[in-house]
């Protein structure tokens, strides 16, 4: 998992895990890395899956959004499928196609080299 910027063409927070995601490894990752790792202010753009739109429980009980706009940025939720009114398929394409490519570096990189390596090698590429 990762996020972008539009104006960087590195990845922001790269974090690679075994299984599924669930609320809680999500809610970790945006407080932990990528929040931290991001300009002051800015939007961070989620899908409808469910571990977005969750509370999680980590000291207390909190919603992912109140996370966010405490660290002093914005969420904002895509629009559930519509291909008249948004280019979903788009997007999805350019990230399938960076993941894929990743995970064809992962197989091919040499024994020993870090995920971080492969991912700056992608991105300078």
């Amino acid at each position: 998992m990762a996020a972008r910027q539009n104006h960087i063409k590195d990845f922001i927070a790269p974090m690679v895990f075994n299984g599924s995601l669930d609320v809680v490894g999500f809610a970790r990752w945006l407080s932990g890395y990528c929040l931290p790792a991001l300009e002051q202010p800015s939007r961070l753009i989620l899908d409808n899956a469910p571990i977005h739109q969750k509370a999680v429980i980590l000291p207390t009980t909190v919603g992912l959004q109140d996370l966010v706009e405490v660290a002093g940025h914005q969420v904002l939720f895509l629009l559930k499928y519509s291909p008249d009114c948004f280019a979903r398929p788009l997007v999805y394409n350019k990230i399938k196609h960076d993941f894929s490519a990743l995970k064809q570096a992962r197989m091919y990189a040499e024994p020993g080299t870090s995920i971080d390596e492969i991912i700056r090698n992608y991105c300078t590429a």
